[in-house]
């Protein structure tokens, strides 16, 4: 397995020191959870690290955030399971797909069918482009706040599971 990965600390305002970023290429589970330790501790100090976790498809990101939380503890945010929440139904980003590509893209019961829209969006740049301005806002404003509740209850790391 080999994924990067990226954090970034978090200070409060009245903080002197400056955030920085970080970014390597780890080969091992074992690598990610002495990494996830070792942050986990720094993190007690008074920042709020986010570790990025990316990947494509089948590079061992579930495996690996599974490790983040249930072995090292550590709060995982999986930004497609918000993808899934803010295009649900009723939801703000549901609306901007439908705006984007009509109600051609709903199922029988007004949900969006993501095998039709999936035929749709990734065989052409252009309408995933259009896919990628209809969801990115609502996915960004959602992980904010997810964030912020995590800074506000002192989560000390977020490790953030994002597909390439």
């Amino acid at each position: 397995m080999c994924a990067s990965y990226w954090y970034e600390p978090i200070r409060s305002a009245d903080s002197s020191h400056h955030s920085c970023s970080h970014r390597l290429e780890i080969a091992s589970t074992q690598d990610f959870l002495s990494l996830s330790l070792s942050l986990h501790w720094r993190g007690a100090r008074g920042a709020m690290h986010i570790v990025g976790l990316t990947g494509g498809i089948a590079s061992g990101k579930s495996t690996v955030a599974k490790v983040f939380e249930e072995a090292a503890g550590l709060r995982v945010v999986d930004l497609d399971k918000i993808a899934h929440e803010v295009t649900a139904k009723g939801r703000w980003g549901h609306r901007r797909v439908v705006a984007a590509f009509g109600p051609s893209v709903l199922r029988e019961d007004g949900c969006i069918d993501r095998a039709k829209l999936a035929d749709i969006v990734f065989g052409d740049s252009a309408l995933r482009s259009r896919l990628n301005r209809a969801t990115h806002l609502p996915i960004a404003a959602a992980l904010l706040l997810k964030l912020l509740r995590c800074w506000l209850t002192l989560t000390p790391v977020v490790v953030l599971d994002a597909p390439l």
